[in-house]
């Protein structure tokens, strides 16, 4: 009966909510020496880097991303847990892997969001819930982000990782100091690892001492043609 009551729940929320996404024109560029290929999606980018790169979660990390968010639903986040950052649990947003993380109360919806704050490097990880099942489909993603100090501040990207080698398709924010919807999307190969597939926001490197941007209503949803 809880699961149906949610159901209900959600889809009243979803029909009394007039707010839709607003995609944001998308800047893609090579990082390094990456291999680069035009991705049609939105004019983003497919960016190649080596496997090597890839970090395994610790044990504490899958859990938090196999855990079930008990909150009243806010929007659909599709296959991302908490991506309205409701849900806190030892000062990390629960379902995802955080690096210099904290709770803040300025958000697009509901209460709070999440703040990358750091002096030179702060990111948000989390891998999508029923993975296996969306090699061959294709994904759409969105965050909503506030960020400072100029273009490419803030990148937003879907990886996954293609014959041992990293595929980034990313959008950056443009540092105007305002929320700006980030979109991104790309189709999964039938080859690719379905258990590497994931979303990451990075709150860059800079020399202008420490940085800070906002993080909320972030979703990632299969696409049917």
């Amino acid at each position: 009966m809880d699961f149906v009551r949610s159901c209900f729940t959600f889809s009243l929320v979803a029909l009394l909510s007039a707010v839709g996404l607003v995609a944001c024109d998308q800047g893609t560029a090579p990082i390094g020496d990456r291999n680069t290929a035009t991705q049609p999606y939105n004019q983003t980018a497919i960016e190649i880097e080596p496997a090597e790169e890839f970090e395994p979660l610790i044990d504490e990390d899958i859990a938090l991303v196999a855990t079930e968010v008990e909150e009243e639903v806010l929007w659909d986040s599709g296959l991302i847990v908490n991506g309205s950052f409701e849900e806190w649990e030892r000062n990390r947003p629960v379902g995802w892997t955080p690096r210099q993380v904290r709770r803040s109360d300025d958000a697009v919806r509901g209460d709070y969001s999440a703040q990358l704050i750091s002096e030179g490097y702060a990111s948000l990880v989390q891998y999508l819930q029923n993975s296996e099942q969306l090699v061959g489909k294709e994904i759409k993603a969105s965050a909503t982000v506030k960020a400072f100090d100029g273009y490419d501040i803030v990148r937003f990207s879907l990886r996954y990782q293609l014959d041992e080698k990293w595929v980034i398709i990313e959008s950056r924010h443009s540092g105007s100091g305002d929320w700006e919807n980030l979109e991104i999307g790309a189709e999964i190969p039938q080859d690719a690892d379905h258990t590497t597939i994931h979303v990451r926001l990075v709150l860059m490197e800079t020399t202008e001492g420490e940085q800070m941007a906002l993080i909320d209503e972030v979703g990632a949803w299969i696409i049917d043609n």
